[in-house]
């Protein structure tokens, strides 16, 4: 189960250093200021979680070994393409990125709140309340990203 937990982790650790690059670029290529913001506090906030992934793996005596994820090289490869695709900024575009940036959110609340519990069963508390939180920072931003699209960008890309 701590392989099978630990291999979990370092895909997870991979995913957020990637992740980080992808959305200064989403930052860059998004048209609404508000957009371009909260894909900045995701970076912020996805380095803060490499900080505390770090963390995690001194609790449990592991060293930080970088596992591709495949699943997140996919949603990664499919915000490149957007970013390629649509090289002029415009509301189609920042649709289109506030879709591949909820597939990777999606992808880390599933991850994290997997290995929330499995760190709990583990009886590795004080590791279950790190990923939880992370669990809760990456909800809320998923739950921000809807907010700007059904609110806003979405009616923008349909009369623009």
């Amino acid at each position: 189960m701590k392989e099978l937990f630990t291999e979990q982790l370092q895909e997870l650790y991979w995913s957020e250093r990637k992740l980080a690059r992808s959305l200064l670029r989403m930052q860059k290529a998004a048209l609404h200021p508000h957009l371009a913001e909260a894909f900045q506090r995701q970076h912020e906030q996805t380095r803060q979680h490499q900080s505390q992934l770090e963390a995690v793996f001194d609790l449990i005596g592991e060293t930080i070994r970088k596992a591709k994820s495949p699943a997140m090289a996919g949603i990664l490869a499919e915000a490149a393409l957007v970013m390629e695709e649509r090289e002029e900024k415009s509301d189609v575009t920042d649709v289109a990125l506030i879709m591949v940036a909820q597939m990777a959110k999606h992808y880390e609340i599933a991850s994290y709140g997997t290995l929330a519990e499995l760190a709990r069963t583990m009886d590795y508390q004080e590791v279950s309340n790190v990923l939880h939180e992370i669990l809760q920072q990456k909800k809320q931003a998923d739950t921000l990203l809807t907010l700007m699209a059904v609110s806003d960008i979405n009616r923008h890309a349909m009369v623009g």
